[in-house]
């Protein structure tokens, strides 16, 4: 068995020439002191439902379009999932209702942003915590050059997915006036 040459790997090449550099600085720029890691992204999400003060009989809305491992974190909560409407474009479909709920988990699929003001304006409740799922976004900006994973009080990143780690996911919460509690952007 030879050691791997990660000279050649394509992460490792794009932040040697500084080509990943950007994101880098904006991702450091945004973070806090308050960063938990974990294995799994999926175990941090327990950790930023429990920070959302979900408890077992709680609603958490969840996309229609998730990952089981999302559905586990809720079960183990023993939450209550109740899905809303994404469209063709990844986002909340604007004729989603979005009722009065614990916590609303969204999701920046594939690194792409999540429309937050849409997420804001379409919820029935202020008091619903938004939990940024930013499990495949790592390094990327919003359009604002916003990274995501820190543009809501609670988010959860894989860094695993992203470079090629066997695992790797922090949490990241944010509670400047104590707004865990009332987390929209």
């Amino acid at each position: 068995i030879r050691p791997r040459d990660w000279s050649s790997d394509v992460c490792s090449s794009d932040l040697a020439a500084g080509r990943i550099s950007a994101p880098l600085q904006a991702a450091s720029a945004t973070m806090t002191s308050n960063r938990l890691y974990y294995s799994y992204a999926r175990h941090a999400l327990v950790t930023a439902l429990r920070l959302a003060r979900v408890q077992a009989g709680s609603q958490v809305l969840v996309p229609d379009f998730i990952c089981r491992d999302v559905l586990a974190s809720l079960q183990a909560l023993h939450a209550v999932p109740v899905f809303y409407p994404i469209g063709d474009d990844l986002q909340v479909r604007r004729d989603a209702g979005l009722p009065g709920a614990q916590a609303i988990i969204v999701v920046n699929y594939f690194g792409l942003p999540a429309d937050l003001t849409r997420v804001s304006q379409l919820l029935r409740s202020r008091q619903t915590v938004i939990v940024e799922d930013n499990a495949h976004g790592w390094l990327s900006l919003d359009h604002d050059g916003t990274p995501l994973g820190s543009r809501t009080a609670v988010s959860i990143t894989s860094v695993r997915k992203t470079i090629r780690l066997p695992d790797g996911a922090f949490l990241e919460f944010r509670d400047d006036a104590g707004q865990i509690g009332r987390a929209h952007v």
